[in-house]
């Protein structure tokens, strides 16, 4: 599902009067949203509607939002530069250095004021903040490829 700017509107046609309550959400529902976040980023990875509940609809909102695209995009490029005592743990230098084109392709696609699906960045985020995934434990670069790869795509939907 695309959210962009004022989606709410465009979306009536699709959902009813659903948009106004899922994609504006209290702050009561962000903050339960934020609590879960790798849950509703597991389900919105396979697939899951973000209209199917507004714990849903507040994630991704959250996730596809113009701060978080730069975050993400900004957590990108630091791993394609050299490694320094920002890290907790060391992303895999020869994954990450295998992958640097597609790394920073998909900052720029993350730059770009086109819209992105909100599966994409639940798999983006987890990617990035998952320690035992890839970006952390991949030794050949063949893994963080594969899942790089299917961001690509889910983040164009």
């Amino acid at each position: 599902m695309l959210l962009q700017g004022d989606g709410v509107t465009a979306l009536e046609g699709v959902y009813g009067r659903k948009p106004a309550r899922l994609f504006c959400p209290s702050w009561a529902t962000r903050i339960v949203a934020r609590s879960r976040a790798r849950s509703l980023d597991h389900a919105l990875m396979q697939g899951a509607d973000p209209a199917a509940s507004a714990l849903l609809a507040a994630h991704a909102r959250r996730l596809t939002s113009p701060p978080m695209r730069v975050l993400l995009a900004t957590c990108l490029k630091h791993l394609t530069q050299p490694a320094d005592k920002r890290f907790q743990v060391r992303p895999a230098a020869t994954a990450v250095k295998a992958n640097a084109r597609l790394l920073n392709e998909i900052a720029a696609r993350l730059r770009e004021p086109a819209p992105v699906y909100s599966a994409g960045m639940a798999r983006l985020h987890w990617l990035l903040s998952d320690g035992t995934g890839p970006v952390y434990a991949d030794r050949t670069g063949e893994w963080l490829e594969e899942e790089l790869s299917i961001v690509r795509a889910a983040l164009r939907g």
